[in-house]
């Protein structure tokens, strides 16, 4: 396992990089706790004394911040990371997207190549030259997306393409039992595995939504979440409005305040039957009748 730490000035000019080599297996997420860990004690190391440490990881970056209760497998590197940034006299923590934090990533390659440990003091290594110019690009365009019905089975292709671009991913979904859950939590727990946060929540929540736009500038939000099952609003109409009308509206209420806004991708997947019977269902079908 290898991590890779860099120091910039507030030109975004590199100062100092550090790639080091640990003997053990950690996952993903904790191999990024353990990044931002080693990364202030490096730069105690070197004077620094005031620092905006930034990352890729919501999850590392709402349990650093308190916004959420650390994950077990993070807990104790949360609590020597706090322990570390209570030592800089300012100490702030942010979210970049993945494909603007190319240096570090390069530089936790390289480092997998180690004994132990390397460090470059006012320069860096030729070879990531292309990648400090990548970075400072990509952190300048953003790339940070917001997925509504995160859990649900279209978000996991959806995100494996955008994993392979190195973009940030942010979710929120309810888990209500209209379908099986245990389905949507083997996919909650293969995305935060990963890195994504997947935040429970309803987007009825106004404060909930608000919150998530003040901790990220999002500029794409994915829509998906809608009560589904067109026979059962027959029985419960006003699961519908709550969900696929009030949670719309809110959704875009909030998008709309945000400055920049961000942009909005809405799409359903259930079909209107109509005066339909014939069998199988097909979206083809005549909504007002059956005519053959």
């Amino acid at each position: 396992m290898g991590i890779g730490v860099v120091v910039r000035d507030h030109f975004g000019v590199v100062r100092a990089a550090l790639s080091r080599k640990f003997h053990g297996l950690l996952g993903p997420l904790a191999t990024k706790t353990k990044a931002m860990e080693e990364g202030l004690q490096f730069a105690l190391d070197h004077g620094v004394n005031a620092t905006i440490c930034e990352g890729d990881s919501m999850v590392v970056f709402n349990s650093l911040t308190g916004s959420i209760f650390p994950p077990a497998s993070i807990s104790n590197l949360i609590s020597g990371s706090l322990l570390h940034a209570a030592r800089f006299d300012v100490c702030k923590f942010s979210v970049v997207p993945r494909n603007g934090n190319r240096v570090a990533h390069g530089l936790g390659q390289y480092a997998k190549n180690l004994s132990d440990s390397c460090t470059w003091i006012g320069d860096i290594p030729p070879f990531l030259d292309q990648s400090v110019s990548r970075d400072q690009a990509a952190i300048d365009r953003g790339g940070d997306y917001l997925f509504i019905e995160a859990a649900g089975f279209v978000v996991i292709y959806v995100f494996s393409a955008l994993k392979w671009r190195e973009d940030s991913v942010v979710g929120i979904d309810n888990f209500n039992e209209f379908y099986d859950p245990t389905l949507k939590r083997t996919r909650q727990a293969l995305l935060e595995y990963s890195g994504v946060l997947i935040v429970e929540g309803d987007i009825n929540d106004m404060m909930l939504l608000k919150k998530l736009f003040e901790l990220m500038t999002f500029t794409h939000v994915l829509h998906l979440a809608a009560q589904a099952g067109v026979r059962y609003a027959m029985e419960n109409p006003l699961s519908y409005v709550h969900s696929n009308l009030a949670g719309f509206v809110n959704l875009f209420e909030v998008c709309k305040s945000v400055n920049p806004q961000s942009a909005i991708l809405w799409d359903s997947s259930s079909l209107v039957y109509g005066l339909n019977t014939k069998v199988p269902l097909s979206g083809r079908s005549n909504i007002l009748a059956n005519r053959e």
